[in-house]
């Protein structure tokens, strides 16, 4: 198939809007790991929030890089293993885990901060979660 410049902006666009769906349920799912971490530094939730967070970092992991996002790709993947990996050893250190928690928070804020497509649907409020913290 030869694609034309009409399909190359066809194309474009299309992407565009995945990526701008992408950030809107990011925005939601850093605020959903951000609650995770301050749970786990008040030493609460090694039940069921290792997983929980594992599973968001794996939709991360596997969108992101496709988006061209690829730090936030990277950075999703090395902490969803670490979680993983702790997980398999039935073993939860949630100091270390609330680490790489905060590690890869902070690449998913400076991406929140730097994505010029960010800027390109709206948000009620931008002081609070992703852009927030």
């Amino acid at each position: 198939m030869t694609r034309t410049a009409g399909s190359d902006a066809d194309f474009d666009a299309g992407m565009l809007r995945l990526k701008q769906r992408f950030l809107q349920h990011h925005f939601e799912r850093h605020e959903q790991l951000e609650a995770l971490l301050e749970d786990w530094r008040r030493g609460e939730d090694a039940g069921s929030g290792p997983g929980i967070a594992e599973a968001v970092l794996h939709k991360i992991a596997g969108a992101a890089g496709s988006l061209g996002l690829q730090t936030l790709g990277d950075a999703a993947f090395v902490a969803e293993r670490h979680l993983r990996d702790q997980r398999r050893s039935d073993r939860i250190d949630l100091t270390a885990a609330a680490n790489v928690l905060d590690a890869f928070l902070e690449v998913s804020l400076q991406v929140c901060r730097d994505d010029r497509t960010a800027s390109a649907y709206p948000m009620t409020d931008r002081s609070v979660g992703c852009a927030g913290r």
